[in-house]
C-alpha cells in the first residue's frame, strides 16, 4: 500500500501533487503533518472534481523549507501509513481484536531483522493484524565502540595537551629566572660604575663646588647597601617556585636600578655645580689679572727698555677682555689669564732692565771727582743717559713739561738757587 511519507514538509507535499500520478494518495491529505487548509480544500476538489482542481496552492507565506542532509523518499510503499497527529486526536470507537494463542512457538526472525526506524507503532497497524508484533533491536555496537575511541582519543590528547603545555610553562619560567638573574648582574655593574664616577666627588668639600647639597646628595646615596646576590634557578624547582623567584628578583632589580639612577643624577649635579664652580673662580682670576695688566699697561709708558714686550701686553689684555666675556671654558679662561701673566712677566723684565741702564748711566766716573752734595747727584747731562730719545723721568725730551722740577734727575738747579742767595 503507498503512502505519503510523513517527513515531508509543505513545500515537498505540494511538489507531490503537482504529479497527478500520485493523486490517488489525495485521501491522506487531510491527515497529513505537512498539510494546510488551502491544500486540504484543494484535495477535496480534486477528489470530487479531478478535471477542474487544477494545480495544488502554494504553502503559506512565511513557511520555511525542510533542511536535508540526505533526500528522502516522498511516498513509501513497505507499509501502511502511519497515525498522524490529527489521527490521534480524533474520537474512534473501540474495537476489540481477537487473540489466538499459537500452538507452538514463533519462529525467530532472522539476524538483522527491522531496525528501530522499521519498528511498527499500534497506530499503524491495519485492522485485523495482531496488536503484538515481535521486533529485534540492534545495538549499534560499532557505533558505541566508535564513540568511545574517539572519547578516548580525546581525553588522551587533552592530556597530552596539558602536559606540554606544562612542560612549556616550566621551561619559559625557568627562562625568564635565568634572564632575571643575568639582568641583576648588569644592574649590580651598573652601579658599580656609577659608584666609581662618585668617588671623587666624596673627597670634595664644601668650597668646591657651587651648590654643597649636592654632594651632601652624592654621599647619602652611596651610603647605600646592594643586597645579596640572588641563588642560581634550579630546574628542578616547580613552576610557582620559579615564577615567585622571577617576581622577587625582579623587585630587587628596580629597586637597584632605581637607586643608580638617583646616584647617576646626583653625581651629574654636583660635576655641573663643580663646573660652575670651577668657571667662576676662573672668570674672577682672569678679571683680577686683567686689572693688574691693565694698571702695569698704563704704568708702563716710555719704562720699558724695548717697546715689543709693552705692545705684547696689550694685545693680549685685549684677548683677554673678550675671552673673559665671550667663553665659559675654565681652562680656556685659565690659559688666558697664563698668557697674560707671562706678558706682565716680559713688560716687567723690560722696566727692570731699563731702571738699571738708567741706573748705571747716572753713576759718576772715578775719575771725575764730582762734587759731594750731602748724597750721590748724578751730573744733569747724565739724566739723558739711557734709551735715545729719553730723558731718565721716562718721558721723551719733546714732551717734557719746562716746570718739570725733579731734582734727584738735575741737580745744577738747587746750585744756582743757592749761588744767588749768597
Amino acid at each position: 500500500m503507498r503512502r505519503i511519507n510523513p517527513r515531508l514538509d509543505p513545500y515537498e507535499l505540494s511538489d507531490l501533487m503537482s504529479d497527478p500520478g500520485n493523486w490517488d494518495l489525495l485521501t491522506q491529505i487531510h491527515d497529513h503533518p505537512g498539510t494546510w487548509p488551502e491544500l486540504d480544500q484543494w484535495a477535496a476538489h480534486a477528489i470530487e472534481d479531478p478535471g477542474t482542481a487544477g494545480a495544488p496552492p502554494e504553502p503559506p507565506a512565511g513557511t520555511r523549507p525542510g533542511r536535508r542532509f540526505r533526500p528522502i523518499a516522498p511516498v513509501l510503499d513497505d507499509r501502511p501509513a502511519r497515525a498522524t497527529r490529527n489521527e490521534k486526536t480524533k474520537t474512534h470507537t473501540p474495537v476489540t481484536h481477537r487473540r489466538e494463542e499459537p500452538t507452538t512457538a514463533p519462529k525467530p526472525r532472522e539476524t538483522g531483522g527491522q531496525t528501530a526506524d522499521d519498528a511498527i507503532t499500534p497506530e499503524e497497524m491495519a485492522p485485523g493484524e495482531s496488536d503484538e508484533v515481535p521486533v529485534r533491536r540492534r545495538i549499534p555496537l560499532v557505533r558505541i565502540i566508535g564513540i568511545t575511541l574517539t572519547l578516548a582519543v580525546i581525553i588522551g590528547s587533552a592530556a597530552g595537551l596539558a602536559a606540554m603545555m606544562s612542560i612549556r610553562d616550566h621551561q619559559a619560567a625557568l627562562t625568564s629566572c635565568n634572564q632575571a638573574i643575568k639582568q641583576s648582574d648588569t644592574i649590580r655593574t651598573d652601579w658599580g660604575k656609577v659608584l666609581e664616577q662618585a668617588e671623587p666627588y666624596l673627597r670634595l668639600g664644601d668650597g668646591d663646588v657651587q651648590d654643597p647639597k649636592t654632594l651632601e646628595l652624592v654621599a647619602a646615596i652611596t651610603r647605600y647597601r646592594l643586597p645579596e646576590p640572588p641563588a642560581a634557578c634550579d630546574p628542578d624547582m616547580t613552576t610557582n617556585q620559579l615564577d615567585h623567584r622571577r617576581t622577587s628578583m625582579e623587585k630587587t632589580n628596580g629597586q637597584i636600578q632605581a637607586r643608580t639612577k638617583d646616584l647617576r643624577d646626583a653625581v651629574g649635579k654636583a660635576k655641573a655645580s663643580r663646573e660652575r664652580k670651577q668657571l667662576a673662580d676662573a672668570r674672577e682670576k682672569l678679571n683680577q689679572v686683567i686689572e693688574q695688566a691693565d694698571t702695569l699697561y698704563k704704568d708702563s709708558a716710555d719704562r720699558t727698555d724695548d717697546a715689543r714686550p709693552r705692545i705684547d701686553l696689550g694685545a693680549e689684555l685685549d684677548h683677554a677682555r673678550h675671552t673673559a666675556h665671550e667663553n665659559n671654558n675654565p681652562s680656556t679662561l685659565e690659559q688666558a689669564a697664563e698668557r697674560l701673566t707671562d706678558a706682565m712677566r716680559r713688560v716687567n723684565e723690560s722696566m727692570q732692565r731699563k731702571t738699571e741702564a738708567d741706573a748705571a748711566g747716572q753713576r759718576p766716573s772715578p775719575s771725575t771727582g764730582a762734587p759731594d752734595h750731602g748724597g750721590a747727584q748724578p751730573h744733569a747731562g747724565d739724566a739723558d743717559a739711557g734709551e735715545p730719545g729719553q730723558s731718565g723721568n721716562g718721558f721723551p725730551p719733546q714732551h717734557k713739561p719746562s716746570w718739570d722740577t725733579n731734582q734727584g734727575d738735575s741737580p745744577i738747579f738747587p746750585d744756582e738757587l743757592r749761588f744767588e742767595q749768597r
